[in-house]
């Protein structure tokens, strides 16, 4: 029946599909850990800091920006949650879409220490641009996959990886049951990271 209905809207399921999605989990982008260390030597603070903030909190490239243009201007005070540790993206109406969503991202306080001080409009066109200019690729993307791909195998379950990348299941258990202690999740999650945390962040 599933077979009919591909069919039926001019798609099509086969070894090839399979195939190629074993070889994007099975051949793992390589060279991540050089290309964050080459940009950080070549990057000024005001660039470098959006890509570590990325690869932290695993927003997508536009996510990171806004959520960074948003502290620069109006602060941490209503963004913030010091209970649950996080930054709740879902009170901005411009991390809801029809399709792409963030609804928090878990921060620890060697994070939000630079976000305190954090006071510069950023876009990423302008970080881009500078690694266009420097001869660097642009691999914000893996950075995303990167940070699911961290929390994963040090034992996150997907779910919660997903809700963390704004993504929701339609599962009842997902839309009736998942009901997380947030405070002892953000240990965890903040224990994960932080040996790259302080890769990213530290001299």
């Amino acid at each position: 029946m599933w077979r009919a209905r591909l069919k039926a809207e001019g798609l099509r399921w086969s070894a090839d599909n399979s195939l190629n999605v074993f070889k994007r989990i099975y051949q793992r982008e390589l060279g991540v850990d050089s290309w964050l260390e080459e940009a950080r030597l070549h990057l000024s603070w005001d660039y470098w800091f959006p890509i570590a903030y990325t690869a932290l909190t695993g927003l997508r490239a536009s996510e990171a920006c806004l959520s960074l243009s948003i502290i620069a201007e109006q602060g941490l005070e209503h963004y913030y949650n010091p209970r649950k540790l996080c930054l709740e993206h879902f009170r901005f109406q411009g991390f809801l879409r029809r399709t792409k969503n963030a609804f928090i991202s878990i921060v620890s306080d060697t994070l939000l220490r630079e976000l305190e001080n954090w006071d510069k409009r950023v876009t990423w066109d302008k970080v881009r641009s500078r690694l266009k200019r420097l001869g660097l690729p642009c691999r914000l993307q893996d950075l995303r996959r990167n940070h699911a791909t961290l929390l994963n195998m040090n034992g996150i379950p997907e779910s919660i990886v997903d809700l963390l990348h704004g993504r929701i299941g339609k599962s009842v258990f997902i839309q009736f049951y998942l009901r997380p202690d947030f405070v002892q999740l953000a240990h965890r999650i903040q224990k994960i990271l932080h040996p790259l945390e302080v890769r990213l962040l530290e001299a």
